[in-house]
Order: structure tokens, then C-alpha cells, then sequence
């Protein structure tokens, strides 16, 4: 339920133009100190959404109405050939608050000046997180609309955005807090073959988390592996009309090892880290019958010459509550991050051909052209 009251400072009384208002904005208040600075403000299902309307008049200004609206819906839609399209929409919060209250065919006179009308709404406790896709979108957000008599400007309106972020209760999922480990191998020229060893400390992460990735790949084939390279994927399921589509998305792959591996030799990963966004939906995208998503680590190794790539997918769950997270590690310094890349890096290893750790790099000698 949303409540508001309205107060009035005195202000400078001067004309401008034909309209009375010279500023109408809506504010919402941080739940977060260090979101402060945001673009878009991030809340939890059952959190109190506060806020306040400002408007600064010019003159006195006769207004039959001042209303809010916080509200949340989920849309979905995609074209099915033809000049078919497929379309649906959910409501999950609609409420309306009165700022300024009027009888039928009444109106209240705001003098000139600044006012402030601030307001409050409990969030319900069962909102899917907000969520952006190829097909559709979860959003929120709050909306004020005043009605004046005398302004030809009018009607006057101001929205702002906010995110909603629900977690996930995953203390009935212990096997995802277990290590987990995926082999896989393609042949590449009849027997020779490339295989693949991915090892990741447990499957299940809280938004803003680091995925700690262990990794060997060893080159049997007379190919190079030219790349290796691990991503966040997210795959959405959208319903609508009896039909489904599903998108995959490519949330984050920052993690990229360029060096080359050639015949019999190998390559390993120790403790390259991957961060999971945010804000991002959780698993499933509980309270929503529009949209499902799930997520996935994808490792790849790039073959030369070969029409396709060696890959192994972890399904992940996403969303866990910060209970079941570790502590936020600090985000790597850019140079860091640079250097995390480079055939130098500790973090990735070359192996020479008898699978020993390696004392030297194998870098190709530069020659002039003749």
C-alpha cells in the first residue's frame, strides 16, 4: 500500500513562459549507501520503497490531481512467420496513491513556490527479479502524474526505473556446494584427439561472485589450439500462446588465454576467476509464468582448421542468498587483468610435452621478410 503527504516551502514568485511549473521530478531513496550513485536502483521483494515527488511552481497552480504508480509487469512477444506475431503480459504490483487528494470536480490551489510529496510503498514479497531478454523483460518502476487546471502544458508526468533482485534459499541444495569436475575429449584426424579437464569448487553463486576455474587442455592432434576461452551463459525459455522460444545469451566471457598449444603439448588453469553480474535474475526466475532462465559455464578450446571447437558446459545455479556465498573477493586491478591474458601469466600455465610444467615459454622467433 503506498501512502504520501504533501509540505510546502516558499519559493521565488516569477513567471516564466505560459506555465506555472518549472520543475516536476520523482526521487526514489536508496536502500544501499554505495548504490546511491546507481543509474538504476536495486531493491528486494518485501522492502519498503520510498521516495518523494518535487515540484516547484512559478505561481499558484489549481491542481485537480497528483498521483503515483509503482508498478511491474512482464511482457513477452515474438513473430512466428507470416505476419504472425505471439504476444502476453502479467501484472505484478499495480498501486496507486493519492499526493494530493480531490473530490470530484475540486481542486486544491498549491501556492508558488517548492513542494515535496513524499511517499512509501511495501514492496510484495513475491516479485520475480527484474530481467531484460531478446523477447521479453520483467520490469519496475514509479510514476507520477499530475492534472492542473489553467496549464497548457499539462498533464505533467515523471518516471523513474528500479530493479528488483530476489535471492534464492538453496539450504535444501548441498550437492551444488560440492566440487565438481567434467572431461571431455574430440578427435581431430581419425585416433588423434584434443581433450579437455574442467574443474570448478562448487556450482551454485550469488550475483557479484567470482567463479575460481581450474582447467587442462591436452593437444594429442597435429592441429594448434589457437584459443581457450570461458563465458557465462544464460539461456531463456519464453511462453506465450501455447509456444516457446528459447535464446541463448552470452552474459560475460572476460576470460580469454590466446596462447598457442601445439602437438603433444598442453595447457593449464589455475584460479582464473570469472565474475558473475549484477544485477542479474535467478535461476528459474521464481514468480514469473512468462520466462524461465537457467545458466551455464561454457570453456572452449579453438581448434585450427577444425569446422568445430572443443566445449565443455557446468549448468550453474544463480541467485544463491548471501548466506550461502563466500565473501566478495576485490575486483582485479586493470593491469592485472591485462596481464592475466598474456602467455607470462601465472595464472596460466604451458606444459611441455612429457606434461611437466614447462620452464620456458615457446615463443615463435620474429625474422625480418626477405
Amino acid at each position: 500500500m503506498l501512502n504520501g503527504h504533501s509540505s510546502r516551502q516558499p519559493g521565488n514568485d516569477y513567471f516564466h513562459g505560459d506555465s506555472a511549473v518549472s520543475e516536476f521530478s520523482l526521487h526514489l531513496d536508496s536502500t544501499e549507501p554505495a548504490a546511491a550513485a546507481a543509474a538504476v536502483l536495486v531493491f528486494r521483494p518485501g522492502q519498503q520503497l520510498t521516495g518523494r515527488v518535487r515540484l516547484r511552481l512559478l505561481r499558484p497552480l489549481k491542481v485537480r490531481n497528483l498521483d503515483l504508480v509503482v508498478r511491474g509487469c512482464g511482457h513477452v512477444g515474438w513473430g512466428l512467420g507470416g505476419g504472425h506475431f505471439v504476444q502476453d503480459d502479467e501484472v505484478y504490483i499495480n498501486d496507486i496513491a493519492e499526493l494530493v487528494a480531490t473530490g470530484p470536480g475540486e481542486v486544491v490551489t498549491l501556492q508558488a513556490g517548492e513542494h515535496e510529496f513524499p511517499f512509501s510503498s511495501r514492496l510484495p514479497h513475491h516479485l520475480p527479479s527484474t530481467f531484460t531478454g531478446s523477447c521479453g523483460s520483467v520490469a519496475y518502476s514509479a510514476k507520477a502524474v499530475m492534472q492542473a487546471d489553467g496549464d497548457t502544458d499539462g498533464p505533467w508526468s515523471a518516471v523513474e526505473a528500479f530493479s528488483v533482485e530476489s535471492l534464492l534459499e538453496l539450504e535444501d541444495h548441498s550437492e551444488l556446494m560440492q566440487p565438481c569436475i567434467v572431461d571431455a575429449r574430440m578427435a581431430v584426424g581419425g585416433s588423434r584427439c584434443v581433450k579437455a579437464s574442467l574443474s570448478l569448487p562448487r556450482r551454485v553463486y550469488a550475483p557479484s561472485e567470482y567463479i575460481k576455474i581450474d582447467a587442462t587442455v591436452n593437444n594429442r592432434s597435429r592441429k594448434a589450439i589457437s584459443r581457450l576461452c570461458v563465458g557465462l551463459m544464460m539461456e531463456c525459455l519464453y511462453q506465450a500462446g501455447g509456444q516457446q522460444q528459447h535464446r541463448e545469451t552470452l552474459l560475460v566471457t572476460d576470460r580469454t588465454d590466446e596462447y598457442r598449444i601445439g602437438h603433444l603439448e598442453a595447457r593449464r588453469w589455475h584460479n582464473v576467476r570469472l565474475r558473475i553480474p549484477r544485477p542479474v535474475p535467478p535461476s528459474g526466475l521464481p514468480h514469473c509464468r512468462l520466462a524461465s532462465v537457467s545458466y551455464s559455464l561454457l570453456f572452449r578450446a579453438e581448434v585450427e582448421g577444425c569446422a568445430k571447437d572443443l566445449n565443455l558446459r557446468v549448468p550453474l545455479v544463480v541467485g544463491a542468498s548471501r548466506g550461502n556465498a563466500e565473501p566478495e573477493e576485490p575486483q582485479p586491478a586493470a593491469d592485472a587483468v591485462h596481464r592475466l591474458v598474456r602467455r607470462s601469466s601465472s595464472n596460466f600455465q604451458p606444459i611441455g610435452k612429457h606434461g611437466e610444467a614447462a620452464t620456458e615459454l615457446r615463443v615463435p622467433a620474429v625474422r625480418p621478410r626477405c
